[in-house]
């Protein structure tokens, strides 16, 4: 797989995109704005046709953009977090999206900077929560929890909410400048020593 396709990235972004962790999110929804697709269906298209660093952003974007807005509950409520159904209100309780982001962190070793390692192990006790809480429900409780949209039927996730706020602004000045330094040198800023 692809790390970064940068000829792809720059023949798509608008003229008066400059290249910031915004604009990287966008290429996907833009498409994905005129595809009857999944959110994952759309990640997957970026991933094939950008490679796995504009994937990155999208996921590290959207968790960023969610849990700011509304916590880590309305990150999984709103199916951000893996394959969801709405029409059901199915989820996948293994939260494959949010494991994925975990493995790309890890590969692009964003787990090695300073607020990249204190999100990461955010995002791993939201991992672990989520699927040990939807492990142990009963498949018909969980459903119905799950219609109600209640969040006394879910795991409190108030604590890890507020280590991501604690963190946020840094972790965001972090990886903005990561996804430049991609940009700039088509190459891996931290393997590449640039970071």
């Amino acid at each position: 797989m692809q790390a970064f396709n940068r000829d792809a990235i720059y023949q798509d972004l608008k003229p008066d995109d400059n290249g910031t962790w915004q604009s990287l999110v966008d290429l996907g929804y833009d498409e994905w704005q005129k595809q009857d697709w999944s959110f994952e269906d759309m990640i997957q298209y970026c991933k094939l046709k950008y490679g796995e660093i504009v994937e990155l952003a999208i996921l590290t974007g959207k968790y960023h953009q969610q849990v700011l807005n509304g916590g880590h509950f309305q990150y999984f409520d709103n199916g951000y977090s893996g394959t969801h159904d709405e029409r059901y209100r199915e989820y996948d309780h293994g939260v494959p999206l949010t494991q994925r982001m975990r493995a790309l962190l890890e590969k692009y070793e964003l787990v090695n900077t300073d607020y990249g390692k204190k999100v990461h192990s955010i995002i791993v006790d939201f991992i672990n929560r989520t699927t040990h809480w939807a492990d142990s429900q009963d498949r018909d409780l969980l459903h119905e929890s799950m219609e109600t949209g209640e969040e006394d039927d879910f795991p409190s996730y108030d604590d890890l909410d507020d280590s991501y706020y604690a963190v946020q602004e840094w972790w965001e000045h972090e990886i903005k400048r990561y996804f430049n330094l991609w940009l700039e040198f088509n190459t891996d800023p931290i393997k590449a020593d640039k970071f």
